[in-house]
């Protein structure tokens, strides 16, 4: 990534909507070091990891909101805590996750439901009540991360969750055309990438360099 790029991330407010997982707490640490305002999600609903402290502890502007995933009201909340340190925000990264292995012959319906509810449902809300706060931002950028190993090709819940991933992207990015840029970063293969590498291609995808990218969904090998 060029000087130029990175001088662009300062005093943008960037909402992670969880910094406890590994490519949370990867992806909020780059944009801090390069100057971004950075907001951490603690989706446990309890209280703060060392996520925010580890951010603070190298003299970066970051602030952590605890917020319950499991929550119907739990998204807006998340938004409004977190818009309201700065009434704007620039860049929102959803940190979505697979959840635990299932052969197809062993998935239930509710293994699918609750996959879906918390994960795609979950990001559709955040991002309706993150518009509001983004609508107005120059350079509106969401990126939706699907981390960890793609799953066992039998597994019919997680390969719902990718496919959806990208379905959402697409039909995103058509709704929120303008200012706004909405793309997604997911696994590819069966060797998951790097933490670091993840949060790499979500700057790129933060940064003007990818001003012509949207609806997209790059994936990534280990």
């Amino acid at each position: 990534m060029s000087t130029h790029s990175i001088h662009q991330f300062a005093e943008k407010v960037a909402l992670i909507t969880d910094g406890t997982s590994p490519v949370g707490r990867a992806v909020a640490l780059q944009l801090a070091l390069n100057g971004a305002y950075v907001i951490v999600g603690e989706p446990g609903g309890s209280e703060p990891d060392s996520a925010i402290e580890e951010l603070k502890s190298l003299g970066t502007l970051a602030a952590s909101v605890v917020w319950d995933a499991g929550s119907a009201d739990g998204p807006r909340d998340l938004v409004n805590k977190a818009a309201e340190r700065f009434e704007r925000i620039d860049f929102l990264i959803n940190c979505l996750k697979y959840g635990g292995e299932s052969a197809f012959l062993e998935t239930t319906a509710d293994d699918i439901r609750e996959l879906m509810d918390r994960e795609i449902i979950g990001a559709c809300s955040i991002i309706q009540a993150a518009y509001p706060w983004m609508k107005e931002r120059p350079r509106a950028r969401i990126v939706n991360v699907l981390s960890g190993v793609m799953p066992v090709p039998d597994d019919v819940a997680n390969a719902i969750l990718h496919a959806a991933v990208a379905a959402m992207t697409g039909s995103m990015a058509a709704a929120l055309s303008g200012n706004f840029r909405v793309n997604a970063v997911t696994p590819k293969g069966s060797d998951a990438a790097a933490p670091d590498d993840i949060a790499r291609t979500v700057l790129y995808l933060l940064s003007s360099e990818a001003k012509a990218v949207q609806g997209e969904t790059l994936g990534l090998t280990g």
